[in-house]
Formats: structure tokens, sequence, C-alpha cells
């Protein structure tokens, strides 16, 4: 738990919202992924609406395709 409460003190948390699903949806459309890419692709509409067009990620793989964003490769 403290742990937690650190990482929600130090940390802004996002979740999805309306606006979010419609861009989800958008990129649903334009993408077509499938299984687990999904939920890739859920990942960045709620970062899109929350204005992160950088995405830092250990799996580059995972969203190379996705224009929307800039990757940062760690």
């Amino acid at each position: 738990m403290e742990i937690l409460e650190e990482i929600t003190r130090k940390f802004q948390i996002i979740y999805p919202n309306s606006a979010s699903f419609r861009i989800f949806q958008h990129l649903l459309k334009n993408y077509r992924p499938t299984g687990l890419k999904i939920h890739d692709i859920e990942i960045i509409s709620i970062g899109l609406t929350a204005g992160i067009q950088k995405v830092a990620t250990f799996n580059t793989k995972d969203f190379k395709n996705i224009h929307e964003i800039l990757l940062v490769d760690i």
C-alpha cells in the first residue's frame, strides 16, 4: 500500500472517459488491431485524451505503427 500511495502522490492517474472512447473508436477503425493489440490502442487513446503524445516503453514493437504518438525507446 505504501508503494501505491507514493506512486499516486507523484504521478497523475488518468482514466478512460467519453473523449478517450471516441479516440479509441477512431483508432480501432484506422488500425484494425486484434487480440491484445486492442489494449495497446486503448492505452494510446487514453493518453492522447490527456495530451500525452510521447510514449516511453521497453516494448516499442507494440506501438511502432501508431502514427499518432512518438515513441521513446528506453
